[in-house]
Formats: C-alpha cells, structure tokens, sequence
C-alpha cells in the first residue's frame, strides 16, 4: 500500500499533477488509504498526498513562464480533499459495520459454545467428573489453550489445590499453588479474569519449565459457600490479552461450572444420605426380623408355664388371678409385638404371600375380638358390630385380614377412653367391601393424619401408649396386597379407619 501511494504520487506529480492524464491513480491510491488505514491516518495521507500534488502544480505553473492563479489550485486542493473526506468517512463506515458484523459472530458463536456446554452439563447427569470434562473442553475453544484446571481451597487460610485438571502431566492434581496472583476480592465476586505472563507461570506451576505456557489466566467461580471456593485457570502458549468476548466467556463459563459442580456435589451427598438411609432401613429389619425370631421361642415357653402354675392354684386368690391376667395380657401384646416386627420385615422384603379364598369377614373380626377379650374387659371397652345380620362373604386371605383388624381393634382400645366403645361396620357397595373400625379416643392432629401409616412413626401425644409404629404399617400393606385401600378421619372424639376391599369372586378351594 506505501508503494502504490508512493507509485501514484510521484507519477501525478511528475506528469502534470492536479492536470495530469494519470490523475485516476491518485485517486485509487487515495481510496485505497482511506480503506486500509484508521480514519486519523487515512485522512493524514489523503492532504499530504494532496499537499505534495498543489506544490508539484506550483512547480509547473512557476516554470512556464505564465501568470500563476492559485485560485483553481485551491479549488482543486479543497475538493480532493473534501473526496478524501468522504472517502474516510465512507471507509471508516463500513470498517465498523464490518467489525460490528464480527463482534455479533463472536458472540453468537459463545452464546452457541455456551448453550452446547450447558447442553454437556445436562448430559453429565450430576457426576462431578462429567462436569469437569465438559467444563475443559469449552475453554478450548479460547484459542492457544495448553490446559485447564479447577483450584479449590475450604477455608482462606489454606492454599489452593488442583482438584481436576485437563493435563495432569502439565498441572497435577493435589497440587498446593500459591501467589497474590490467585487472591480473590471478596468484593467483587464477579471481577475481570487476571493474567500472569512469562517467568510467573513457572513461579505458580514449577512443572510448567519448558511446557511453552507463556500465559496464564484466572477466573473467579462464585462460590455457593465457603468450601466451594473455587478458580478456574487457563494455561495457554501465546500471550495476547483477551478481548472482551473471551473475558465474558470464561467469566460465564466459570460462573455455570460452578453452578454445575454445586447441583453434583449436592446430589453426592444426598445420594450418600441415602444409601446409608438404605443400609440403615436394611440393619433395621434384618434386626426385626432376628428380634422376633429370637422372641418367639421363649415367648412360648413363657405361656405355657404360666398356663400351667394357673392349672397348678386350684383356687385362686383375687390379687392372685389378677397377677395371672396380667402375666397372660403381657405375653399376648409381647407377641403381637413380636408377630408385627416380623410381618414387617417380611413385607419390606416383599416376601408374604397370600392365600386368598371367599371367607366371613364377620368370623374374622369375632376372633380378633376374642383375642383382645382381656383388654377390652379390664378397661370395661364394649365392641358394637354392625350390621347384625349376616356379612357377605368375601375374597381374602383370613389370616391376613385377622391381622389387619387386630391391629386396628387394638389400636382402638388402647385410645378409646374407659367405659367407652369402639365399633366394626360392614357396608357393602357395588365394585367393593367396606369396613370400618372406629373409637371414642382423643382423635388424631391433622398435622399427624399423612404419617400415622409411616413405618415406625408413633403420634406425639401418644406417651405410654405409644407402640413401636409398626401395627398401622403392615395394616395398611396388607390392605394394598388385597388390592384395597384404606383411610382414616379423625377429629377430637373419634377415630376411623376405612378398609376397601374390591368384590371379586373365588372358586372355594
């Protein structure tokens, strides 16, 4: 470009300047300054150009022995110079738009890297490592990337250490790295990325001796809490400074990196709580389950002694059978304690079976009662059975369903008050059986009403009353391996409970 302006200005000048038949390279020349240099310096060439071309007329006028006017040669002089204006102006227009059209590029293509780099995250599928990859990999798209590393440190006391890093050999992991160089400004969380050049790489990364990394560049990730405090650091081999786009790219990429790797983290512990949720669940009914074996055999052994000293009394003092009554109530709830501990790990397994045939529920619900005979009468509990009249028959397993309602008739005539009642009901429906069992106690708090079927949960204002939250449990697990359902109103004064079963017809085996 100095040579065409060169070329064209000694050629004009030579040749008749503002007059010369060759006047159109000039005016190329001029153009072609204007296009390739900045504005101040275009318009510079364009006068000095034109300058050279009115001393060069001067010249020729002066010598030819006429009458010199230099009004035309300022004519001319204003008037190329106002072309060379435009030509500047006109230049320095599209020189923008160009690079306007240039930074909408760029940054569409770091929008689309950063949509691809959320679209890795997403597939990451919460796993710390997965987020890493995803994380380096963007940063490649930089320019002069040599490697990538993410530094961690837990409190402002410790130094920063290499938790990942996309080049182990350059920058290995559980490296301690120190400098003023990677001080966060509390202040600014979201402060430009700084660089360190040259002789301060190796300083921070020793291994780096003859890697080529002539700049390195640190980011901020904002930090969710104080453990999470984290850099991201670029290491690259040219040393340039970053423009504008590529600092809001890394600043935006650590940012989501951060974002990223707090989801992960988060799941990791929350995955953690629940396994150890799960093994402790497991101990736990491996524990019931040993429990209740353990318990069963003495528990017999216990029975059938206190049967016989009762055989042994011929005639039996009140406080004596008293003493008797209360050793038989005894045996009987550690049983029903022992029965619902195993039934629970046996339904947490999943290993219950049913027989289910056409039965009485009506038959069911008698010998429940009759089982809980002692209780009910040494608190002077009546049981109201309606309808009084035969019960339809229906399909299930009787055993199941006696436990179903021991339970439930238990529960109630420990929270029913004395010298009350508790009722069992049959309604029956078109599509299902319905029961009810329901008591005089105190009702259950709302805030109570979606946890009492929860293993292991016992109402607050139970006290000694309370069990081992096991009975409403497997009452309603049985009731959903029959294929029913079951729900409970309460409010104070009264407590029921709602079985439905579905009507479905079976052959008597």
């Amino acid at each position: 470009i100095v040579a065409d302006l060169v070329q064209a200005t000694v050629i004009v000048g030579a040749t008749g300047a503002f007059d010369s038949a060759h006047f159109a390279i000039f005016l190329f020349a001029a153009a072609e300054a204007a296009l390739y240099f900045d504005w101040r310096v275009g318009f510079a060439v364009v006068v000095s150009m034109n300058g050279i071309q009115v001393v060069a007329t001067g010249i020729r006028l002066a010598t030819s022995g006429k009458a010199v006017s230099f009004s035309p040669i300022e004519s001319r002089f204003l008037l190329l110079v106002v072309v060379g204006l435009l030509f500047v102006v006109l230049s320095e227009n599209m020189r923008r738009e160009e690079k306007a059209r240039r930074a909408a590029e760029r940054a569409a293509n770091q929008v689309a890297n950063l949509n691809e780099i959320y679209a890795q995250m997403g597939e990451a599928h919460l796993r710390v490592d997965r987020v890493f990859d995803a994380v380096f990999a963007a940063a490649e798209s930089v320019g002069g990337v040599l490697f990538s590393a993410i530094l961690n440190r837990t409190t402002p006391e410790e130094e920063w250490r290499v938790v990942a890093t996309s080049r182990v050999e350059m920058c290995p992991i559980g490296k301690p790295i120190t400098g003023d160089f990677l001080t966060v400004d509390e202040a600014d969380s979201t402060q430009d990325p700084r660089t360190v050049e040259g002789s301060g790489v190796e300083a921070l990364f020793p291994c780096m001796a003859g890697a080529d990394c002539r700049q390195l560049v640190a980011c901020n990730m904002p930090a969710y809490s104080q453990a999470e405090e984290g850099i991201l650091a670029v290491g690259r081999s040219e040393c340039r400074p970053l423009d504008e786009e590529d600092e809001n790219f890394l600043r935006a990429l650590a940012m989501q990196a951060q974002l990223a790797i707090h989801n992960a983290l988060l799941y990791r512990r929350r995955d953690q709580d629940f396994q150890r949720l799960k093994e402790f669940n497991k101990m736990q009914d491996t524990f019931f389950s040993a429990a209740a074996h353990e318990l069963k055999t003495p528990l017999t052994v216990l029975g059938v002694l206190a049967s016989t000293l009762q055989m042994t009394v011929s005639d039996p003092s009140p406080e004596q059978s008293e003493m008797f009554a209360t050793i038989e109530q005894n045996i009987l709830r550690l049983k029903a304690h022992t029965g619902n501990m195993l039934a629970a790990a046996r339904l947490e397994v999943g290993d219950i079976a049913l027989n289910q045939r056409m039965i009485d529920p009506k038959r069911v619900v008698l010998r429940s009662l009759d089982m809980l005979q002692t209780v009910l009468r040494d608190r002077d509990i009546t049981a109201d059975i309606k309808p009084r009249s035969a019960w339809p028959r229906v399909a299930a397993d009787p055993d199941r369903l006696g436990e179903v309602f021991l339970n439930l008739l238990s529960n109630a005539s420990k929270f029913a008050p004395a010298h009350s009642h508790v009722s069992v009901a049959y309604e029956g429906e078109p599509q299902e059986a319905c029961f009810s069992v329901c008591d005089c106690g105190p009702g259950v708090p709302e805030g109570e009403l979606e946890r009492i079927f929860d293993k292991g949960y016992s109402g607050k204002d139970a006290g000694s009353r309370a069990g081992t939250g096991l009975g409403l449990y497997i009452v309603k697990q049985l009731v959903a391996l029959h294929g029913g359902k079951i729900a409970v109103q309460s409010s104070s004064g009264s407590t029921c409970f709602r079985i439905s079963l579905p009507n479905i017809e079976l052959e008597d085996g």
